[in-house]
This record gives structure tokens, sequence and C-alpha cells, in this order.
């Protein structure tokens, strides 16, 4: 599969074909489009207008596949065994009015094991967000799910729900640029070291990864030298179990504030966050040159 528009291209309801297969439903009002490990591909419009498309669901008990996701856009990817480039695939011609969508994705709707590095493609999502704004559009425009194709259409849509997120998410700064750690020995409550974690309720669970999501998202690159990182420990607390020397050349900053849950906003936990340090090898040192 190989799409890569000269010109400016529109998708519209207009034909009998497309009213047709809209209305029996199903996802991707607009534009249906899977990437195959097996098949070179690459989707790469100059501009690309998609608008008033709907998707609808469909009602068919023998119908196998999820429905009324993406009105505008439905994008997917089956064997993925790498993320995609900004040579398969680049939306930044993408520009989506009106679309609606019975399920969730007004304009697009990502099913990919690797949505994540997809948004976090050149700076604030650009090359996926089209003309979606951070400031004005709904976030429900632009959503995804870390899956497969095949999991997704086999997947009951309560569990969707519970693991999709806006595409926002994956490229957006944590709020206050806090970035969360939650991690107990027990197993009960812990953070994950992914793209895009960082938030109180997506925290991550190693220092040195925080600090790199820090230089990635604040600094464009990783490496980046920020003047000031910020750590937020989650209401369930954080056992070191390793020893951290906070050094400038590895941390890439010469100040780290360590700051409970929330902390400054309305929102922020009661009563002070609790940093375990295990005995063994659990160790925090301040090298020279570092605020702490």
């Amino acid at each position: 599969m190989q799409m890569a528009f000269n010109e400016t291209t529109h998708i519209e309801p207009l034909n009998s074909a497309k009213q047709v297969r809209t209305n029996e439903g199903g996802s991707g009002g607009g534009m249906y489009i899977y990437f195959d490990i097996y098949y070179p591909s690459s989707f790469l419009p100059q501009e690309l207008i998609i608008h008033e498309c709907r998707a609808i669901i469909n009602t068919d008990p023998e119908y196998l596949h999820q429905s009324g996701f993406a009105g505008g856009f439905f994008l997917c990817s089956r064997y993925s065994g790498y993320p995609l480039s900004t040579d398969q695939l680049n939306f930044r011609g993408l520009k989506a009015y009106g679309n609606v969508a019975e399920n969730y994705g007004q304009s697009l709707y990502v099913v990919m094991n690797y949505v994540k590095e997809l948004c976090r493609l050149g700076l604030n999502g650009e090359y996926v967000k089209g003309n979606y704004s951070d400031i004005d559009s709904d976030e429900s425009e632009l959503e995804g799910i870390v899956m497969e194709i095949e999991q997704f259409d086999s997947l009951q849509l309560s569990l969707i729900i519970q693991q999709q997120k806006p595409l926002e998410y994956w490229w957006k700064r944590p709020y206050l640029d806090i970035w969360h750690l939650s991690y107990r020995q027990d197993g009960l409550i812990n953070g994950q070291d992914n793209y895009g974690c960082g938030e109180y309720n997506d925290a991550c669970q190693t220092i040195s990864f925080a600090f790199s999501e820090i230089s990635i998202l604040v600094g464009d690159y990783d490496g980046a030298v920020i003047p000031e990182k910020k750590i937020g420990i989650c209401s369930g607390g954080y056992d070191l179990v390793e020893r951290f020397i906070f050094r400038p050349n590895e941390c890439k900053t010469n100040s780290i504030k360590i700051m409970k849950e929330r902390y400054g906003t309305k929102f922020e936990m009661e009563g002070q966050a609790q940093i375990l340090i295990k005995v063994g090898n659990g160790r925090i040192y301040a090298a020279s040159g570092m605020r702490l």
C-alpha cells in the first residue's frame, strides 16, 4: 500500500458508493487504511481534506470488526515490528472538519502498537495532528489505542474504552512540567516507563527514564540540558531500591525538585509523599554542582 498525493485531495460523502458504505456501518467514515510490515507502505499527502464524513455503528451480529470509530480517518497496522518514520507517514497536510464518529475519534482514530512513537515524531504531534489545535480542539477529535488491529477487532468495547487515549496525551507535557513516579516493591502500585508517562495517573517507574522524558519533551531531544527538572512522588509512594547519584552531566540539569503529587495545584495530595529508601542498594547522592 502506498499513497503519496501530489495535490489537494478532498474526501467527502458525496458519491453513492461512499454513502452506502458508511450507512452499513464500520470505521473510517472518510478513509480506512492500514500498514503491514510485509509490504512497503507510505502515506504522504501534501494536503488531504476530510470533511462531513461519518462512522456508523454496525448492528449486524455477524459483523466481526469494530465499528463507529474515526468519523474522518481510521489508521491501523498489523504485524508491525517497528515504529513508522516520517518517510512513511506525514499528516501535516491533513485538514478535518465536521466529521462524526458514533463511537470514538471524531476526526482520526489510530490502532497501532507504536501509536505513542507516532505521536512523538517531530514536535508536539506535528506528523499526526493535522489542523488539530492543542488549545482550541476537543480531545475527542484525535484518539487511539496501543495494539494491533486483530486484537482491537476482537476486544470488548468496554476494554477499548479503558485503554484508549486522546492522541494529544502522548505528545503533550505533564501539567506544570512535573513528571510523577510510582513504584512499590510489592508490585501493587507501579508506574510504567513508557513514552508519555509522567502524569500523576500515568506515572513513570524510574528516575532515569523520567529525566530522559523531560529532556525530550522540554528540550526537544534526548540529552538536552534543562535548567530545572521536577519530579513528583505519587500518593502511593516510591521505593528506591537502587543507588542513584544525581550528577549534572547524567541528569542533564543542575537543579532537581522532588515534590508530592500534583504539588502547586488545587488537587495536590494531603500530607507528604513518601520515598522509602530500601536497606541494601537504595541510596540517593547529590554530586558536586547539583542542587537537590
